[in-house]
């Protein structure tokens, strides 16, 4: 079973790379849950292409960061790739080079948001803040995945409290090809 898996993925990979094909993220559903106290007025959206967030800080916070799940449903395939505790640190986000990875790609989105998020923690006590079309590049996932569904699992934790959590559903395809 195992072989077959890696045989997929192998062809899908020599495929890819001979093909080029640009592929684009579509989001379909983003709802986000209200953990603690910590902030209040937590909303966000999203539209085909952008995901946008805003909250109110109650306190001051010191430390934020997300733990991460993701799991991948490549088209006409029953197996699922699942990529467990990806951590992202927002206190860093606007200012930290990271290299092109899949990680990158959420960096990037929030590098390239507009947003009033602060370069370094802390966020301000009573402060509004917002991060709005937050648009994911596909050129930073790899290049063996084929057309597919995700499904994306955020808590994030402020002060080392959870403090919210995010559901994104979505699917990454070629450009030109209808996905949803």
């Amino acid at each position: 079973m195992h072989i077959k898996w890696f045989i997929y993925l192998f062809i899908s990979t020599y495929v890819m790379d001979k093909i080029g094909c640009d592929k684009h993220i579509l989001f379909t559903t983003s709802r986000c849950f209200l953990k603690s106290k910590l902030i209040t007025n937590l909303e966000c959206s999203n539209d085909n292409t952008t995901l946008s967030f805003k909250i109110d800080t109650v306190k001051e916070i010191e430390k934020c960061y997300g733990l991460s799940n993701i799991n991948f449903y490549v088209f006409g395939n029953k197996h699922t790739i699942q990529l467990r505790k990806l951590r992202t640190e927002f206190c860093d986000a606007l200012t930290v080079y990271k290299p092109r990875t899949l990680m990158s790609l959420v960096n990037q989105g929030i590098y390239g948001s507009i947003n009033n998020f602060p370069k370094r923690c802390p966020f301000l006590t009573n402060t509004t803040y917002y991060m709005n079309n937050m648009k994911f590049d596909a050129k930073f996932l790899p290049n063996y995945l084929a057309e597919y569904n995700f499904t994306f699992n955020g808590r994030i934790y402020m002060n080392n409290v959870l403090t919210m959590v995010v559901e994104v559903i979505g699917s990454c395809c070629n450009i030109g090809n209808d996905c949803r």
